[in-house]
């Protein structure tokens, strides 16, 4: 039996840390925590956005709490181990961590573009459809999309 090859999708930062934000929020997570992704976007890696679309499933526990480390570490506390998506959150903050001998300063080497599986956008477009507007007659009169008329 031949396994199916994963489709992947091709996306801008800029949109995927739009995708973040708006799935964080239909998650139900707090704003600070949906700008945190949305800001981390640039750094992120394709298993990153994997384990943030696992997380949101979990409410946001993973993010909740490397928000509050990384708070912590800027107050000067001891660095935590952080993993990848903890240094992705770091960078964006511009916060310089010293784990061993490597430093990661406030740099993006990831370049404007990133694959994301469809499965994993899917998940995140789920949670980001919970904020969106319901498309109706009386969601245009009352100010929603551009309104009845159209050019």
């Amino acid at each position: 039996m031949v396994a199916s090859p994963e489709i992947i999708l091709i996306r801008s930062r800029s949109e995927l840390g739009v995708q973040l934000y708006r799935a964080a929020i239909g998650a139900g997570l707090p704003l600070g925590d949906a700008e945190d992704l949305l800001q981390a976007a640039p750094y992120l890696s394709k298993e990153d956005v994997t384990l943030i679309a696992q997380d949101l499933d979990q409410k946001g526990r993973r993010i909740r709490d490397l928000s509050v480390s990384l708070d912590k570490v800027a107050c000067g506390k001891e660095i935590p181990p952080l993993g990848t998506l903890g240094i992705a959150f770091a960078q964006f903050r511009g916060l310089k961590l010293k784990e061993g001998t490597t430093v990661w300063p406030k740099t993006n080497d990831k370049g404007d573009r990133i694959e994301i599986e469809v499965e994993i956008w899917e998940r995140l477009d789920y949670y980001a459809r919970k904020i969106y507007v319901q498309e109706n007659m009386h969601s245009r009169l009352t100010g929603a999309g551009a309104g009845t008329e159209e050019d």
